[in-house]
């Protein structure tokens, strides 16, 4: 039977202590397959209690002051050096500090993980319909998110009691508490880059998820898209689901201009007929021969008001001409007139539904033909790092890192300034010195 090798760990964790006693350490069982990797100094994983620590190794021992011990749950790839360990004690026992916070200067800043709990449902439970409306929140959290740091269950429920709701639900056997470390702090530095993977082609397509509800963009981009000068009122309405408050408001603006409904003059013969018509009631009927003779000398359809600057009283004028049958009167609805150029329409839809920054994007991105870093990226479209990560999601770019190494010396220059003169007297003692 292989024999048992325990390690004495120094967690870090706070312990007060006498002068002359020695430091308080733990005993914790190392399994076999970590045994190799276990050095004098070396950074490792124990479990304390319910949470999982950090420690140092200070010695090993083939017995244990107590007969059941648990064992290294991680060993981290980096150790202190036997003569650091040395001055660690050093420091504890003068200034009479934990041995750990000792052992914790000798490590480089950040490399030290935050000890932590997570919470996972229990796969296996039935989830009773008696939960209060705390605990019924945690599960349904966890249902929706997976597992949970305890830091999460804060954000997501603040202001309530969830402390008591957990508890009860770990008392039930509904959840799981587990350790958890999160990883050191340090890390290499990597720098992002914005890479364009759509052709230009694709862009407004891949945009259109991105873009914010606007009533006035849709109306602006309809008008613009339409062959049409003149479209009615409730077409509009109807293709871009706005209301005639929406276009006055556009046209407040000056956007667009609403055109009131309007009576259309037709003639409802061949024009030769008309023409025989108005020989024969030139004599009998002047008023009405001029009110035809000016609707046969404009294009049809006439406005109604256009015939007021040659007879006195149209109204009249054309319900005799209406009765016997020479024209016929059409409603016009009212309608929607595009106030601005199309090009200048598209572009303000595009800021209305907020694609001026991804368009500034991908704009820039096709114009270098290369990857840019986040950082210029925000310099020179004022966007943030969400609107890169929405871009990437809609497929139109990729975003990647690189390992940058860390120089804080890099394109410094260092010139040597001259040596300050020596005084007289010093100048002398220096000569024989020499």
């Amino acid at each position: 039977m292989e024999e048992k090798v325990y390690a004495e760990v120094i967690v870090n964790l706070s312990l007060k202590r006498r002068k002359g006693e020695p430091p308080p350490s733990f005993h914790y069982f190392i399994p076999p397959k970590m045994r190799p990797r276990v050095q004098l100094g070396q950074i490792v994983m124990v479990p304390f209690g319910p949470r999982l620590l950090q420690g140092v190794v200070v010695n090993f021992s083939t017995t244990s002051p107590v007969e059941e011990t648990k064992p290294l749950a991680a060993v981290l790839d980096i150790s202190i050096l036997p003569h650091q360990i040395s001055l660690a004690r050093w420091i504890s026992d003068y200034y009479l500090a934990p041995l750990n916070e000792a052992l914790t200067l000798m490590l480089p800043p950040g490399i030290g993980g935050r000890a932590q709990s997570i919470i996972e449902l229990n796969p296996q439970a039935q989830i009773p319909s008696s939960l209060d409306e705390t605990e019924r929140a945690i599960i349904s959290l966890l249902q929706r998110y997976g597992n949970l740091r305890l830091t999460q269950l804060e954000r997501f429920l603040p202001g309530r009691e969830w402390q008591k709701a957990l508890r009860k639900l770990l008392r039930k056997g509904l959840v799981f508490r587990r350790p958890f470390l999160s990883p050191p702090r340090v890390a290499p530095r990597q720098a992002r880059y914005a890479v364009l993977t759509a052709g230009e082609e694709k862009w407004r397509e891949g945009l259109k998820p991105l873009a914010r509800p606007s009533v006035e963009a849709n109306v602006l981009k309809f008008l613009a898209n339409s062959k049409a000068p003149l479209l009615s009122l409730s077409e509009v309405c109807k293709a871009t689901k706005c209301t005639r408050a929406t276009l006055k408001r556009m046209e407040k603006k000056g956007l667009v201009r609403l055109l009131p409904p309007r009576k259309l003059l037709l003639p409802a013969l061949p024009r030769g007929e008309l023409q025989q018509m108005l020989e024969n009631i030139r004599k009998r009927a002047p008023v009405q021969a001029i009110a035809l003779e000016f609707l046969l000398q404009h294009p049809p359809p006439l406005p109604k008001e256009e015939l007021a600057s040659v007879v006195k009283n149209p109204s009249s004028v054309i319900r005799t001409l209406q009765s016997k049958g020479l024209v016929n009167v059409v409603e016009e609805e009212a309608s929607v007139l595009l106030e601005i150029s199309p090009q200048d329409a598209l572009q303000m839809a595009d800021e209305l539904q907020g694609l001026k920054v991804y368009q500034r994007i991908l704009q820039l991105l096709h114009a270098e033909g290369k990857p840019i870093s986040v950082g210029d990226l925000y310099a020179e479209t004022g966007c943030n790092f969400r609107d890169l990560r929405k871009l990437e999601e809609a497929g139109l770019i990729e975003l990647i890192s690189e390992e940058k190494a860390r120089d804080p010396l890099a394109g410094l220059v260092f010139t040597e300034s001259p040596p300050p003169e020596l005084t007289p007297d010093q100048a002398m003692v220096w000569e024989e010195i020499k």
